[in-house]
């Protein structure tokens, strides 16, 4: 069968009149369509740093005229609109208009798109000069009862450099903090009598920002902690056995002195203060090893008790007899 000429007609120009009504609204003009957009402010100067105080939450509403394909593209793809400020902007809070960046924004410019208005209407930022300079280092404050003393460490370097807003550097020397911390922490656990050296001591600046650089962030110290010097008493000591499993399983032991009295503990203070602590308990070990199963038909076994846990330069000063005892091993 022949088919008519006017449905051949029909049969290509219906796709050709879709296609162009496509093109059509795609290149159809829109006004007044918004898109929501973060927002960096910058300088191009590396000398001064830019904290954007209007609006609060970095965030800007545009709207624009264009194309409705390429203001469709631009509101649901363009990630952050960057705005460079004159290198002639002046240290301090500076107030300026969105759209004298807006108008002419290149990457909406360039594809035949304007910027009808933004909200907030104006920026409002404040510029401030960067400065770089040496400032000491000093230990950690001592905040538990076995630190050591702050004021007892050596740093290398004795200064490290430092780069902030001169804004912030004002605000730690007006509360006497123009310096560095270092993490002295973890020296309650490892000092000894002798020096002692903490390598890769992390280090920050008592004013937290995001705009602060410390150039070299690790330092070295130095602890001395010299012999002798102090005592402390502990009233009473407890006896913890300490038995082998092969004595346990056969023997249970039997000792009468249960704890040490006025027991005298002598070395350098910083010392001192690590063995009465919260999270360890000062105690004696009667210690029962395998070996001691050939005297077990002997009588009584004398031992001499040994402090848990002393820390290298501590002593007691107590006679060894004050801290021995006697025990016997019983069959199960």
């Amino acid at each position: 069968m022949k088919v008519p000429e006017s449905v051949k007609t029909v049969a290509w120009a219906l796709p050709l009149t879709i296609l162009i009504w496509i093109y059509a609204e795609r290149e159809q003009v829109v006004n007044n369509k918004n898109g929501s957009f973060p927002l960096e402010v910058r300088m191009i100067d590396g000398n001064k740093i830019v904290n954007l105080k209007v609006p609060g939450d970095s965030n800007i509403v545009v709207t624009f005229s264009g194309p409705n394909n390429v203001v469709d593209q631009i509101t649901r793809k363009h990630d952050k609109i960057q705005i460079t400020l004159p290198p002639n902007t002046p240290i301090g809070d500076s107030t300026f208009n969105f759209l004298q960046f807006m108008v002419d924004y290149p990457p909406f410019a360039s594809q035949g798109v304007s910027v009808v208005s933004v909200i907030p209407a104006e920026m409002k930022v404040e510029v401030d000069r960067l400065e770089r300079m040496p400032v000491e280092v000093r230990a950690a404050p001592a905040l538990r009862q076995n630190d050591p003393d702050p004021d007892s460490f050596r740093f290398t370097p004795k200064q490290v450099w430092v780069k902030a807003p001169s804004k912030i550097f004002q605000e730690a020397k007006d509360a006497n903090k123009l310096y560095v911390i270092a993490d002295t922490s973890g020296a309650r656990d490892i000092i000894k009598v002798g020096e002692n050296k903490l390598d890769g001591l992390q280090v920050s600046f008592p004013i937290r920002s995001d705009r602060v650089t410390i150039e070299q962030p690790t330092v070295s110290g130095l602890i001395e902690i010299k012999d002798g010097g102090s005592k402390i008493t502990l009233d009473s000591v407890p006896v913890w056995l300490d038995i082998a499993p092969t004595v346990s399983d056969q023997y249970t032991v039997e000792f009468s002195k249960r704890t040490i009295p006025n027991v005298i503990l002598a070395g350098p203070k910083e010392l001192l203060t690590k063995v009465n602590v919260a999270d360890s308990i000062p105690h004696f070990l009667l210690e029962v090893v395998s070996a001691d199963i050939k005297s077990a038909n002997q009588g009584k076994i004398t031992r001499k008790l040994r402090f848990a846990n002393l820390p290298d330069g501590v002593t007691i000063t107590n006679s060894a007899d004050e801290y021995t005892v006697t025990f016997s091993l019983n069959p199960r």
